[in-house]
């Protein structure tokens, strides 16, 4: 459940990409997926008009771009297990003009660290590389404030081994909710997004 072990990020900040003005470069499944995250987290959120929001996974930081455009007060968050994420992260932000977020590089084993509640946490397409979901789940637990959110994401389980090497595990949609409600989280909704393999 600790640091990343792959490479995602050798090729730079490839999640920006959804907000590409080139054909080329675009990675519209990105722009989508950030922008519904966003959308969820605001109706969660409601009247909560400066929130703490923290990005567990925060990768190259390509959210916060979203988050601050929808939330120009709040507090920005964001935890990695790659340093070179949080490297390109930092570099990125810079670049589109996005200031104030708050970037940590952390095995996600040490979350007991993180002393900072949050009035939302997000965690998009990170679980599945987590061997140990259940304790995962249970420290983001931890993260969210009482009456706070969760908005989080993962690939929905096709075959009955994942289809990328990446992940440890892929799951069904069943599975997916009762992981989450068996960590103490009310399921408010539940989307299912079909992932795409190149």
């Amino acid at each position: 459940m600790g640091e990343c072990d792959f490479d995602k990020y050798a090729g730079g900040a490839i999640h920006w990409m959804g907000r590409s003005r080139n054909p080329k470069k675009q990675a519209l499944a990105f722009d989508a997926r950030y922008r519904q995250s966003v959308s969820r987290l605001e109706r969660a959120l409601g009247a909560v008009r400066e929130p703490s929001i923290l990005d567990l996974g925060c990768g190259d930081g390509a959210l916060f771009y979203y988050l601050r455009k929808k939330f120009p007060g709040a507090h920005l968050g964001g935890i990695d297990g790659s340093a070179d994420g949080i490297k390109v992260a930092g570099a990125a932000l810079k670049a589109h003009g996005v200031h104030n977020v708050e970037l940590a590089h952390l095995d996600f084993n040490d979350l007991e660290t993180v002393t900072e509640r949050y009035d939302a946490v997000t965690c998009l397409d990170v679980i599945e590389h987590m061997s140990d979901m259940e304790g995962f789940l249970a420290k983001i637990h931890t993260l969210v404030k009482e009456g706070g959110s969760l908005v989080i994401s993962t690939p929905v389980r096709l075959l009955e081994s994942p289809n990328d090497k990446d992940h440890e595990r892929e799951l069904f949609q069943h599975e997916f909710r009762g992981l989450v409600e068996g960590a103490g989280f009310e399921v408010k909704e539940q989307v299912e997004i079909t992932p795409v393999y190149e």
